[in-house]
């Protein structure tokens, strides 16, 4: 599909949501709610080589896409713009504020509640780790949308193109699955004000809470909170107004198993930073630290700078900001190879496999039709 003259996506179908999501909706009634994932995975569509991953709404011969269409745009529909002859709706691009990050990593000492495997004793690593991953959203983030569909569906095409940043991770593979998500109501673990949301205070915080509902979340291996309030940090005695996320290192599977970050609700801006700090929750620390102390034989990431500017980096010069670097990739792949069966199990019921989905062509070429109108393109399935 080809978006513009510098830029052609070659999409294939994906599967990030599981088959069924957990909704909690708070207030006097509180409730949960099922939702099927996949009706979302259906509209959903990624481009792993441009980290792109778009929606696609069908509404008789007219498809609508919305979502990222590279690691700096993102793309919607114009609706209140008369549809051309065809009937088709215009889209715009539009480019992603990459905002300047200055986040933390918090260290625990944890009890040792997983057993280590390795081949002298036995255990087997699965080839891939499911990590699934539960969202609360707070009022400032969840209000920018019609109903929890839009949210959830923002929430999946958010994940799946952090999931696609995690490609390099093969021993295990990592497979990020969304399970759900709970709607704003006392928001008893803010700390900050309706503006502002104090990091590392925060987060002590949502540990305790995700704590006490962890079961009414699924028993998920992590929660992120996904904020609209602007993150701010405390760097040396002061407030920091460029905070964008704090995650507890290595804390997935644990009591420890939180993180969260800022991102402007329909604008895709925490996209880096909701890979970043899943990263920091499945064992990363941030590139040139030395090994992580609270994990025994810890690999750590000297031998990776800083200035090199992969995901551990705030260093954003080129390409390499997207994807981690190789001591990343072994820290994740110790951590999650070292967590046990108890984690590696999958709590919500797994995911659709299938990579066979009736209709394909008709969808993309749709979306051909649809984005670049003036040519005759079709997709090669």
């Amino acid at each position: 599909m080809e978006i513009d003259d510098q830029l052609t996506l070659n999409l294939e179908k994906a599967s990030i949501a599981a088959p069924q999501l957990r909704v909690l909706k708070g207030g006097e009634e509180s409730m949960t709610v099922l939702y099927d994932g996949n009706e979302i995975n259906d509209k959903l569509y990624q481009d792993g080589k441009q980290f792109a991953t778009v929606a696609v709404e069908e509404n008789g011969t007219i498809a609508q896409l919305k979502g990222l269409v590279g690691p700096s745009h993102r793309i919607e529909p114009l609706p209140a713009m008369e549809r051309s002859d065809s009937g088709l709706i215009p889209h715009m691009i539009y480019e992603i504020e990459q905002m300047e990050m200055n986040d933390k990593a918090l260290s625990f000492v944890e009890n040792e509640k997983y057993p280590v495997f390795s081949a002298r004793n036995g255990g087997r690593v699965p080839d891939e780790v499911v990590v699934e991953v539960f969202f609360v959203l707070d009022h400032p983030h969840y209000r920018h949308f019609k109903n929890i569909k839009d949210a959830l569906m923002y929430i999946c095409i958010m994940m799946n193109s952090a999931n696609l940043r995690y490609i390099d991770v093969h021993n295990p593979r990592v497979k990020l699955m969304v399970t759900g998500a709970e709607q704003p109501s006392g928001e008893e673990y803010v700390r900050g004000t309706s503006e502002l949301l104090a990091d590392s205070d925060t987060l002590k915080q949502l540990k305790i809470y995700a704590g006490e509902k962890k079961s009414q979340f699924g028993n998920p291996d992590i929660v992120f909170l996904l904020s609209g309030r602007d993150v701010i940090t405390e760097s040396k005695g002061k407030w920091d107004k460029n905070g964008l996320g704090v995650g507890y290192v290595s804390g997935v599977c644990s009591e420890y198993f939180v993180a969260l970050g800022e991102d402007k609700p329909g604008l895709y801006t925490g996209m880096i930073t909701l890979t970043h700090e899943l990263a920091h929750v499945l064992g990363a620390v941030h590139d040139g630290e030395g090994p992580y102390s609270q994990v025994s034989g810890h690999p750590g990431a000297k031998a990776c700078p800083w200035d090199d500017g992969f995901v551990m980096s705030y260093v954003n010069k080129d390409a390499r900001h997207q994807i981690f670097s190789p001591c990343s990739v072994r820290q994740i792949e110790y951590v999650l190879g070292r967590k046990g069966q108890q984690c590696w199990d999958v709590a919500s019921g797994g995911y659709n496999m299938s990579t066979q989905y009736p209709g394909n062509k008709d969808i993309i070429d749709a979306i051909c039709k649809t984005v670049y109108p003036d040519k005759q393109v079709e997709s090669e399935m």
